[in-house]
């Protein structure tokens, strides 16, 4: 293995972006989020966020393991905790066991309350053995109130928590053998959901020095349950003890039933429970910077090995000035002998001209094109206009976009930190993603790590981060197939309009849903495309919130650099049903129908990233 190959290696086990693949590296690198005190109270709190958002970093590291980790590790210090979390991550292939044509529905959400209780029973008596290897010390619980747990939750009698936690054990995989194999085995006992749990977290209050202890349920990844298996979680949560509290973790839409096992019964923030949705946390309390002590924790152990690596996460990603940009992007050859072409050789005109930079120049160019006036009407219209350096900062960064339109190569750059932080949009999965991808192609190319990515990596691997992520979509739903259709739709859409603003509304890059002719369908491609990151669902302008019509949507920036348009929120388009299903059913016709109410064509030659899908955008295969 080449040098260069192990500081990749090393650099993708740093830059790992799910929490289950930094293993032991993962509390060494916890870095607390301002968000995380609203977590740390008895509120019940449910936690939303993509893939990537870091919700099962943040549970982890508030399970009585991560604290633990997270500490000095001393037995004193366990002792002296007043709260411990119970962490549990929603295990797929257990839960969708629970359903079938085997039994009826009601009778399934019964099993599955009892398997609820299995679950959190065995969890609780997982912490106490844990309890009493780290804090050094032998907990002896009242046999009574031992033996009426096991009663409550129809498991083999035990008198000790060693045995009661043998029992358990061995309840869980005889129940699991039992749901298996439901078909061919006698009805069992069921435990009635939350009883049990409430008598084991009574009996542990019963111990030396844990009256004042509470207890919290981290259950991640709530969206695997169905909604049959939602309502009987959300139920321990409306109902639960003083003793213990749940912190829930979710996709956003993922939580799909908010009533309890009683119909007429939801639960409503903030009354049940505290809303965090750690997006928007993000955001608003400074994700640059959150992401910059992220990223500078890694750089920190790379460091360890490699010297060269620069403290700072942010020197790495040099970003370009507007001026800069526009002249790497050819600008100084689209406006050579712009002067030459003014017919009146009026010498104001020639003077303003040639005062402005090379980008405003552009911009004359361009008004006059579009417009069909001559250069020296054009030229003449801003001398005077007072409000015409308004009008050309409303265009600037939009005729980035238009620079090299037809050629090969670079259209537009993506680079600089603050430019990847928007580009994640509060995703830190995305915000490594980036990172990691740049820092290696910068290797590959023979690029030391003390150097500065140049722009163009951070651009091309902003584009490889975008093509990945759009070839996961397919997988990861029912809907995927759909998504991925949807997006390349809406991607050449806005990646057009970006290539032609200028005589447009500039910078369009977000869209609302108008039409009464809306279908199930449409709402439930909206929302998987929200829960699976292909889509933003923006809020700012609406009233109520709850509905799918309530909102305004954009495309995910992470996709911006493939697509090749404007990655900051700006303006939005209307978008009616059949447009919007469009895109996906017959992705080129919708395409023209859609541009042409705009005086846009669809003519405008795929970016180099784009070609793979030339014959789908000219046949919608």
């Amino acid at each position: 293995m080449t040098d260069v190959d192990t500081i990749r290696h090393e650099l993708s086990r740093l830059f790992a972006y799910k929490a289950e693949w930094l293993k032991g590296n993962l509390f060494d690198l916890f870095t607390r989020p301002k968000y995380l005190a609203r977590l740390s109270d008895d509120v019940p709190c449910v936690l939303v966020g993509g893939r990537g958002t870091g919700k099962t970093t943040v549970l982890r590291g508030l399970s009585y393991s991560g604290q633990f980790e997270l500490s000095d590790k001393s037995p004193e210090t366990v002792k002296d905790w007043n709260h411990f979390g119970i962490y549990l991550r929603i295990n797929t292939n257990r839960v969708t066991a629970f359903g079938g044509p085997e039994v009826a529905d009601e009778r399934w959400q019964k099993l599955f309350s009892h398997y609820i209780n299995l679950v959190f029973c065995d969890l609780l008596l997982e912490f106490l053995s844990w309890y009493e290897n780290h804090a050094k010390t032998e907990l002896v619980a009242d046999a009574v109130q031992v033996r009426k747990f096991c009663a409550s939750l129809c498991v083999e009698p035990a008198s000790t928590i060693s045995e009661c936690r043998e029992s358990v054990n061995f309840g869980i995989v005889n129940f699991e053998s039992y749901i298996n194999n439901i078909d061919d085995e006698p009805p069992v006992k069921l435990s009635l959901l939350g009883a049990p749990v409430d008598l084991l977290v009574a009996a542990i209050k019963g111990l030396p020095g844990f009256v004042e202890r509470r207890f919290s349920f981290l259950i991640d990844e709530y969206e695997n349950l169905n909604e049959s298996q939602q309502q009987v979680v959300n139920t321990l949560m409306k109902h639960a003890s003083d003793a213990y509290t749940f912190k829930i973790g979710v996709r956003e839409l993922g939580w799909r039933c908010k009533t309890t096992l009683n119909p007429n019964e939801q639960l409503v923030s903030p009354a049940d429970y505290r809303l965090v949705n750690i997006t928007d946390e993000l955001i608003r309390n400074d994700f640059d910077q959150f992401a910059e002590e992220v990223c500078n924790a890694r750089l920190a152990m790379l460091r360890k090995d490699h010297p060269e690596v620069p403290s700072s996460i942010v020197e790495m990603f040099p970003t370009l000035g507007l001026q800069e940009e526009a002249l790497k992007l050819g600008v100084a050859s689209q406006v050579k002998g712009l002067a030459s072409l003014l017919k009146k050789n009026s010498d104001e005109n020639e003077l303003f001209l040639a005062k402005l930079d090379p980008l405003e120049q552009y911009f004359i160019k361009c008004r006059a094109e579009s417009s069909g006036k001559s250069l020296d009407d054009i030229v003449d219209e801003a001398r005077q206009d007072k409000n015409w350096q308004s009008k050309y900062d409303n265009y600037a960064y939009s005729l980035l976009f238009n620079l090299k339109q037809g050629k090969r190569g670079i259209r537009k750059y993506y680079c600089g930190w603050k430019t990847f932080c928007l580009l994640a949009n509060g995703n830190l999965r995305y915000l490594i993603e980036l990172v990691d991808a740049s820092i290696s192609a910068h290797l590959i190319l023979g690029a030391k790590l003390s150097a500065s990515v140049s722009p163009d990596t951070q651009t091309k691997a902003a584009q490889e981060v975008g093509k990945k992520n759009l070839g996961e979509l397919e997988g990861l739903s029912i809907h995927g197939a759909k998504l991925t259709k949807l997006l390349l739709g809406l991607g050449r859409l806005f990646g057009i309009m970006a290539g032609d603003a200028v005589g447009h509304a500039p910078e369009v890059n977000q869209f609302e849903i108008v039409g009464e002719s809306r279908s199930k369908e449409l709402d439930d491609l909206l929302n998987y495309g929200v829960m699976h990151l292909a889509l933003v669902r923006l809020t700012g302008t609406k009233i109520s919130g709850m509905d799918t019509k309530d909102y305004d949507y954009s495309v995910h920036p992470i996709f911006a650099p493939f697509f090749v348009f404007g990655h900051r929120k700006k303006r939005k388009m209307k978008l009616s049903p059949e447009e919007f299903l469009g895109l996906i059913d017959d992705t080129s016709s919708s395409l023209e129908k859609i541009l042409a109410k705009s005086q846009r064509t669809i003519d405008q030659p795929l970016p180099d990233q784009l070609t793979l899908f030339e014959i789908y955008f000219d046949g919608n295969s």
